[in-house]
C-alpha cells in the first residue's frame, strides 16, 4: 500500500507543477497548444 500511496503522491506533484508551467505561460501570453504530462497519446484533452 505505500507504493500506491506514493506512486499516486507523485503523480500529483507532477500534476500541479505542469500546471504551473502551463499558467505561467497562459498569464504571460504565451500561446499554449495543450496540456500534457508524458510523451504517450492523450486520454484527456480540452481545447483552450
Amino acid at each position: 500500500m505505500n507504493v500506491l500511496t506514493s506512486i499516486t503522491v507523485l503523480g500529483f506533484l507532477i500534476f500541479f507543477h505542469e500546471m504551473g508551467h502551463f499558467l505561467a505561460a497562459i498569464l504571460q501570453g504565451i500561446y499554449v497548444d495543450g496540456f500534457s504530462i508524458g510523451f504517450g497519446p492523450s486520454i484527456i484533452q480540452k481545447k483552450i
